[in-house]
């Protein structure tokens, strides 16, 4: 998706489910996006979750130090509130979505 596919993702859901115009949205991103706490963003996120907005986050870093932040402060904020994952029940991806081991087509 475009950066101006993504604004106005953004914009429709802050009109949607926060009653915002399209220039008050975009103020609010501004302000949102700029000087904010962990628990604006965990707010955030977990709003867009229950209002069923998103099902789930890419979360990508601006900066070198935007994701250790994010994981650092937002979220074990997230987890205390029931909304991201401690563990998983796995120790690799393929455990963890129940997946048998492929055939190894060179093995005899």
């Amino acid at each position: 998706m475009s950066r101006v596919g993504e604004d106005t993702f953004r914009t429709a859901l802050f009109q949607r489910f926060r009653g915002f115009t399209q220039g008050t949205a975009g103020i609010d991103h501004v302000i949102n996006h700029h000087a904010v706490t962990a628990s604006d963003v965990a707010d955030g996120l977990q709003l867009w979750f229950e209002q069923r907005a998103a099902d789930g986050f890419i979360i990508q870093g601006g900066t070198p130090e935007t994701f250790p932040r994010f994981v650092d402060e937002v979220v074990p904020l997230l987890q205390a509130r029931g909304l991201f994952r401690r563990d998983y029940p796995g120790t690799t991806l393929r455990e963890s979505l129940g997946l048998d081991l492929p055939i190894n087509q060179f093995e005899k």
